[in-house]
């Protein structure tokens, strides 16, 4: 017995094709002498005399009917088959992206009922249904592919803010060359700046200062190779707020209080001219914690007593153009204006809050009280008197190191009793600058000193033996729950520079002036050897 031709592959797909196909053969198997080309002709026999009975109306030839129906079919299936991949095209989609786009993985969470469910919906909803699946379905694909773009964007922005400090350029607002997210989560730095004295004299083996160079030598890390960048008390302090080099003014502590003028831009952030008051649009780290939503303020020993009260009503800066009449310590009066290196900056004195910026010391330990009221950074400054100068602030007075033994056990010990320090605080003690006359002069310098523009070319740091000049190597000490104590950190050279530059890197914040000088280094991870 003959049997039936296998079915055409390309009707299978289709359940109205697969039945015609199906009768056919039942009809061969019901009647072994009836093929299924006789079954077709004795239809349409039966089709003709119904026609003629009916009206005469004229049939095609069944055999074209047949090959008509099964060509509408194929053509319906392969119709099927080219549209049915743009309508499940979002759910690859969103499985690919996910990771950028967050709106895109919900719809790749579809269950697989919820799916098939849609595709037999469009697949019977018609021409109409099928040309607003068709329209919906491609408006999410963009959608998708616009959601990935932008992450991708946003992900490669990132990726180039965080390289490490160093690879970006240099200059007045130029990004930090740390990855802020490998560095320690510090929220409250406290920098502890004292006056004028070397590293061997205060750190050494013969240090008159026992309780800096033992008791709290021994709670944190002795960052040994730190160097004052320039000759003048002022200058290094504003180098350490600011970025900004010297000018032979604050080089000199600034007697007279004037503008810094033409106040020209000049190369890597710097402001061009002479004087001592910066224009208002050079910035402090003061400035910039302040924008970006975060605290400061300078605690100065003297301010706010005995003479000096009377300024505390307002901003205590002098009067502009001015002789200062705070530039050197008076009998009974110990403070002075260069001690507070913001007071030297229009962006600071003429702000609203410049007199609750810059206080006395004794409003330390009230804002202590919480880590609320503890500002993001305090900058702690002790009077002529205590700050370790070897020069007695007046006469019969103490002098040196001794002196500044004194306030750092008052001061350090309420800071590490604070709630700030506890949650992730940062001390560091250092001095501006080391002796730049006598027999313990010190002039060197460390790391990318520049040729400061504001400078006449003859007191231009220069490079003697292959040392580059500066303030001198003062040491730093670190002390906080971030690095070990008892430890000393030996494989690199700072200086105050670095020392800006971290702390901007630490609160997430562009580097000033030199602090983003390409050669610059800057406190690594290794540097905070207790953060695991």
């Amino acid at each position: 017995m003959d049997r039936p031709p296998p079915p055409d592959p390309d009707l299978t797909d289709d359940p109205y094709a697969a039945g015609a196909i199906d009768r056919a053969a039942r009809g061969a198997s019901e009647d072994p002498d009836r093929t299924p080309d006789t079954q077709l002709q004795g239809d349409s026999h039966q089709g003709e005399e119904q026609e003629e009975d009916e009206g005469h109306f004229p049939m095609p030839s069944p055999l074209a009917i047949a090959f008509s129906v099964i060509a509408l079919l194929a053509f319906g299936v392969g119709l099927g088959v080219y549209t049915r991949p743009e309508a499940s095209t979002p759910v690859r989609l969103a499985a690919a992206p996910s990771e950028a786009s967050p709106s895109v993985s919900t719809t790749s969470t579809t269950s697989a009922a919820e799916t098939s469910a849609a595709e037999a919906e469009a697949s019977s909803g018609g021409s109409e249904g099928e040309t607003s699946s068709e329209a919906e379905e491609e408006s999410k694909a963009q959608t998708a592919s616009s959601s990935a773009e932008s992450s991708e964007g946003e992900e490669g922005g990132e990726a180039q803010g965080q390289k490490p400090r160093g690879k970006k350029p240099r200059g007045k607002g130029s990004e930090g060359k740390q990855e802020s997210s490998k560095l320690p989560p510090i929220g409250h730095v406290f920098a502890i700046v004292l006056g004028e004295q070397g590293y061997e004299a205060a750190f050494g083996a013969g240090s008159e200062a026992p309780y800096l160079a033992k008791t709290l030598r021994e709670q944190g890390e002795l960052v040994g190779d730190y160097y004052g960048v320039a000759s003048g008390q002022l200058a290094n302090e504003i180098a350490l707020v600011s970025g900004q080099g010297p000018t032979p003014q604050t080089s000199s502590g600034c007697p007279v209080y004037e503008a810094l003028t033409p106040a020209g831009a000049g190369p890597e952030g710097q402001i061009l001219g002479n004087g001592c008051v910066y224009p208002i649009d050079a910035l402090t780290v003061g400035d910039q914690l302040t924008a970006a939503g975060d605290t400061w303020k300078a605690y100065v020993q003297g301010l706010g007593e005995g003479s000096a009260a009377s300024s505390q009503a307002s901003c205590p800066n002098p009067v502009l153009g001015a002789t200062d009449p705070h530039s050197a310590p008076t009998a009974g009066d110990p403070y002075v204006t260069w001690r507070d290196p913001f007071l030297y900056f229009r962006s600071t004195i003429e702000g609203v809050s410049c007199a609750q910026e810059n206080v006395g010391i004794g409003q330390l330990a009230k804002d202590l009280e919480s880590a609320a009221s503890t500002p993001s950074l305090s900058y702690i400054s002790p009077d002529v008197c205590e700050d370790g100068d070897p020069q007695p602030c007046a006469a019969g007075s103490p002098a040196g190191l001794p002196a500044a033994e004194a306030f750092l056990r008052k001061v350090v010990p309420e800071i590490e009793g604070s709630a700030a320090y506890k949650e992730g605080g940062l001390i560091a003690i250092t001095f501006d600058q080391a002796p730049q006359s006598g027999p313990h002069a010190d002039s060197s310098g460390c790391c990318a000193t520049p040729k400061y523009p504001n400078l006449p070319a003859s007191s231009t740091p220069s490079s003697v033996a292959g040392q580059p000049t500066g303030g001198g190597r003062v040491g730093l000490l670190l002390i906080s729950k971030y690095v070990k104590p008892g430890s000393s950190y030996v494989t690199g050279q700072f200086d105050h520079f670095s020392l800006l530059a971290s702390v901007e890197a630490l609160f997430k914040l562009k580097t000033l002036g030199y602090a983003g000088n390409v050669q610059l280094p800057t406190f690594e991870r290794a540097l905070y050897n207790a953060y695991p």
